[in-house]
């Protein structure tokens, strides 16, 4: 009986263990994503650079306006941070995410975060992000933002 409990209570040791460290991980990884938003709303290049990965992808799925057929387009990390930091002062935005749905293997991670976006306190349009980040000698990076952007079917 002796030998039942100890060998029970090792597994809920070692069960408490993981869920910690994948926790840890998740707030961790949550925590980068909320430090490029203050980045991006800040408009601070710095703060940017910091959580992005030298070899970053930075895409967005589109429609093409004149035949409504998907595309992917393509942004340097150089002009995405160059687009931000030239918003006029005068113009206010805002991405509000409504959720972070987080994935880890200790090295690899993802994101899933829809969100709503705005301009002057105005709903823009709305969409879904995808974040892909990795483990850089123990500071999570991002190496991947893909979004969509829709304009219909926004929850303010």
């Amino acid at each position: 009986m002796k030998k039942i409990f100890f060998l029970t209570l090792i597994i809920f040791v070692l069960n408490q263990k993981s869920s910690g460290q994948s926790l840890s991980d998740s707030e961790a990884i949550e925590q980068t994503i909320r430090t490029f938003f203050d980045g991006f709303h800040q408009k601070d290049s710095v703060v940017l650079t910091s959580i992005l990965f030298k070899q970053i992808q930075i895409q967005t799925i589109k429609y093409n306006s004149e035949n409504n057929h998907l595309y992917i387009e393509n942004e340097s990390i150089e002009n995405f941070i160059k687009s931000i930091t030239l918003i006029p002062d005068n113009v206010n935005f805002k991405e509000v995410i409504h959720d972070y749905q987080i994935k880890s293997d200790g090295l690899l991670a993802t994101a899933w975060t829809p969100y709503s976006f705005y301009v002057n306190d105005n709903l823009s349009h709305c969409g879904t992000n995808n974040f892909q980040l990795l483990n850089d000698d123990g500071v999570w990076k991002i190496i991947s933002i893909i979004d969509t952007r829709k304009k219909e079917n926004c929850k303010p």
